[in-house]
């Protein structure tokens, strides 16, 4: 086995490239969930992702965030909720925004808890963030927006030797995008 090194170049290479070049692969999530409208979907054709690792982003369509919104930030127990204010900028050239980036050593795993019902975990804040900002009622409701108009965008970074290059890139994009929905208060 190799050992995990960071690679500079490459950091560099897969965040500049970002959304639409290098080795950047897309899916829009209504093209792939063959069953949108239940909880049951088809997930074929992620299939040959199942245990792919790298990094990804999940963009919403910029009409949802037109103005400042509120997103209560959930905080230890006994400690009142921290209000955190944003405003979503879309990505140039495109009605889209990044709301969330992730890295997995399983993409299959991640956008399967990504796009069905669960509880609040790392893998599901994107449906909650809908809700916590006000923006979408119930997590079915949710659920069925992000399926139908989502869109995820992910880079291959195999082997555990990218296992830091694939922290890296999730941390530069979270700092050159600031995604609302992976802010966190402290716990």
């Amino acid at each position: 086995m190799k050992n995990a090194v960071i690679n500079v170049d490459l950091i560099r290479q897969v965040v500049d490239s970002f959304p639409n070049g290098g080795n950047w692969k897309v899916f829009e999530c209504r093209k792939v969930i063959r069953e949108p409208n239940t909880l049951l979907a088809t997930w074929k054709d992620l299939k040959p992702l199942e245990h792919t690792a790298g990094v990804y982003a999940i963009l919403l369509p910029m009409m949802l965030f037109d103005r400042e919104l509120t997103l209560p930030l959930h905080a230890p127990k006994g400690k009142p909720k921290i209000k955190f204010s944003f405003k979503l900028k879309p990505l140039p050239g495109d009605r889209y925004g990044v709301v969330y980036v992730g890295r997995s050593t399983k993409f299959g795993q991640r956008w399967h808890a990504h796009l069905s019902l669960g509880e609040r975990i790392a893998s599901a804040q994107v449906k909650y963030g809908l809700m916590d900002c006000k923006l979408i009622a119930g997590q079915r409701r949710a659920l069925a927006y992000l399926r139908e108009n989502g869109r995820v965008v992910y880079h291959v970074l195999n082997g555990p030797e990218n296992c830091a290059n694939r922290d890296i890139v999730e941390l530069t994009l979270c700092a050159r995008f600031k995604p609302p929905f992976n802010i966190k208060s402290e716990r």
